[in-house]
């Protein structure tokens, strides 16, 4: 089980998809009572726009965007703006019918600020995205809570909603 698993993902991952060639598919995004969401994490070696085909794939209805990497070893791809990465996750959405449930990950530290994170709104919200993963890598709680409170004010107009994720 664990070796189709890792094949389908390493061809998933090396498979350069050209979202015109989709058309000739037909995806059908199971029908469940609430969303059903491919993490970001579970496949982070794959780019984002094959995450959208992965989740299309599985079945998933949704997908976790990862626009800003959570660590420096992590693949790194041009997610924030009107990107080509941004712009093929786009077409294989509207080609699949996969929406967006997530963004991440938004790490507020003691250095955080709000205004410096409003064009990852942005970007999420053009995906479609309403949540957005928060990690609190902040040890000062007074300071944790001030930057989330501002975060979530700058997010609301875009329809987002912030949640701290509980981790290390």
């Amino acid at each position: 089980m664990l070796s189709n698993r890792r094949r389908f993902l390493q061809g998933a991952a090396s498979a350069k998809v050209a979202p015109v060639t989709l058309q000739d598919r037909s995806y059908e995004p199971l029908k469940l009572p609430r969303p059903i969401s491919l993490a970001a994490l579970t496949i982070l070696d794959v780019s984002s726009a094959n995450q959208v085909l992965c989740a299309a794939k599985a079945g998933y209805s949704h997908v976790g965007i990862r626009l800003v990497p959570a660590t420096p070893t992590e693949t790194q791809y041009d997610m924030i703006g009107n990107t080509p990465m941004i712009r093929e996750v786009e077409a294989n959405l509207k080609a699949t019918g996969i929406k967006v449930l997530d963004i991440e990950i938004l790490r507020i530290k003691p250095d955080t600020r709000a205004v410096n994170w409003k064009a990852f709104f942005e970007t999420g919200a053009r995906l479609g995205a309403t949540q957005v993963l928060c990690a609190g890598n902040d040890p000062d709680i007074n300071r944790l809570t001030d930057n989330y409170a501002e975060l979530c004010e700058l997010a609301h107009p875009y329809g987002l909603n912030l949640s701290i994720e509980p981790m290390p």
